[in-house]
């Protein structure tokens, strides 16, 4: 429903926003693992997008992320894409 003209969707001023969740915060900050060898390791970073990714598509949607082909394969798709990526930084 659309708000009235000159009212933010959130309440009061128009210029202020609503303040980001705190999982988005988490998510911002997510740490990921680096070592001197390989540098960024990605790993928890992926896992999270991959199941994200998983639940968009209809393949979780019971709540529980199984150990499966479906998880495996669209981490390697990620990891594969990150690793190009990576190395193309370098």
């Amino acid at each position: 429903m659309p708000c009235p003209k000159g009212e933010s969707p959130w309440g009061g001023d128009e210029s202020i926003l609503p303040m980001p969740s705190p999982w988005l915060s988490r998510l911002a900050t997510l740490k990921a693992a680096r070592t001197a060898a390989r540098g960024i390791a990605p790993h928890k970073p992926l896992m999270l997008l991959t199941v994200i990714d998983l639940i968009e598509s209809g393949d979780i949607s019971d709540g529980w992320i199984r150990y499966d082909v479906r998880l495996v394969s669209r981490f390697r798709d990620y990891w594969e894409l990150t690793a190009r990526k990576l190395t193309s930084f370098s």
